[in-house]
């Protein structure tokens, strides 16, 4: 196993930002992302990010404070650039500190302040010279108190070039440190964590669980191969391609919450406390849709339709957000609509985002996939 180690942020620089207001951190799969201490409402009547534009600045990397900045993270300040130069950003989560995602390009695994500030690479997806791929799905990447965990594909070296392998869920620590791996089969069609154990997609259809205490994995539901992936305190859900399934945390047989014409293509799917979400990307423009079912079971209700190709999705219990890739003539958007239903509203246009988080100020999600992917925030 090569050790993929990095160095923490300096942040020395950036004296500007006080981050201090509390705030709930959670991704696009909801409750699998631990508070880790007081969250930031960048400025205080400083800078936040590059406040003075969403572009990225040249040379990439990273969007440091500009002393000239103004605006507040979530108090109507502006749209961020946190990191840019991000080959392919994919799945991203938000704790109460930072902000983590993958990038295809390269196939790393990175972090950066939410205030803005240095990007920190935490892993280079290598162990023994076998390239790995991060997993694009807007649900392969979680975070916890102490690691970052996401799914991966691996390749062997054949006369000529590569050849798939068996796609695998790693782990690193929140600060860097030795690339872990926890089980092989699995991961690009979701990784979640909570308290207790870190849950991933297997490639055979169903759902594993690892206690993060460790010991052996135990299957926490079975069925189809799953594209997305989600929990709560009671339960796993998830998307195949032709159904929103649940079951049981604990074990217990599967529930099929949705299923036919409500399920077209899904992408990416979310919990809150009363419903589960998902995108239908549809593969078709202007039939993409949201749509959303109680976790009891019941009737699915559109949220929003006529959508282009709408991908990743969260929520934060009174709304729920998703980005739309676009089209060749259309560059993509930013979208909100509140979870009891209503009028669609733009939050702002996007070149082709991809995956999607929040939380109690702001909104992240990354962009621009080919050549210079984005990570970007606004206030909600």
């Amino acid at each position: 196993m090569q050790v993929a180690r990095v160095g923490l942020s300096m942040l020395s620089s950036l004296a500007l930002v006080e981050c201090s207001s509390p705030q709930a951190a959670l991704d696009g799969g909801a409750h699998t992302i631990a508070e880790a201490g007081p969250a930031a409402d960048c400025g205080q009547g400083g800078a936040c990010g590059d406040g003075s534009s969403p572009a990225a600045p040249d040379g990439g990397g990273s969007a440091g404070v500009e002393a000239g900045a103004t605006g507040r993270c979530g108090d109507g300040g502006p749209i961020v650039t946190l990191a840019s130069g991000q080959t392919a950003a994919g799945p991203l989560a938000v704790t109460a500190t930072d902000v983590y995602w993958t990038s295809l390009g390269g196939n790393t695994v990175s972090k950066v302040p939410i205030c803005g500030g240095e990007v920190t690479t935490l892993a280079v997806n290598i162990q023994g010279g076998v390239p790995f791929s991060v997993a694009s799905p807007a649900s392969a990447l979680a975070v916890d108190a102490t690691n970052v965990y996401w799914g991966a594909e691996t390749a062997t070296a054949m006369q000529g070039g590569w050849t798939s392998g068996p796609n695998v869920v790693l782990k690193v620590p929140l600060a860097g440190g030795t690339l872990a791996t926890i089980a092989t089969g699995g991961g690009t069609g979701g990784v979640r964590v909570d308290h207790a154990n870190v849950y991933w997609a297997t490639d055979q259809g169903g759902v594993m669980k690892e206690p993060l205490t460790g010991g052996a994995p135990a299957s926490a539901a079975t069925g189809n191969a799953p594209l997305g992936l989600a929990i709560d305190a009671a339960n796993v859900y998830w998307i195949d391609s032709m159904n929103v399934m649940k079951a049981p945390i604990a074990g217990g047989a599967p529930a099929t919450l949705a299923t036919g014409n409500d399920v077209n293509v899904p992408r990416a799917i979310a919990v809150d406390a009363t419903a589960v979400y998902w995108t239908n990307y549809a593969f078709s423009r202007a039939n993409g849709s949201v749509m959303k079912v109680p976790i009891a079971g019941g009737t699915p209700m559109t949220l929003a339709s006529q959508l282009d190709y709408p991908s990743g999705i969260a929520v934060d219990g009174s709304n729920v957000y998703w980005v739309d890739d676009g089209t060749s003539t259309s560059p993509g958007a930013v979208l909100r609509v509140p979870s009891t239903g209503g009028t669609p509203t733009t939050l702002t246009s996007s070149v082709n985002p991809s995956a999607i988080a929040v939380d109690a100020n702001n909104v992240y999600w990354t962009a621009d996939k080919y050549p210079n992917g984005t990570v970007m925030q606004m206030p909600k």
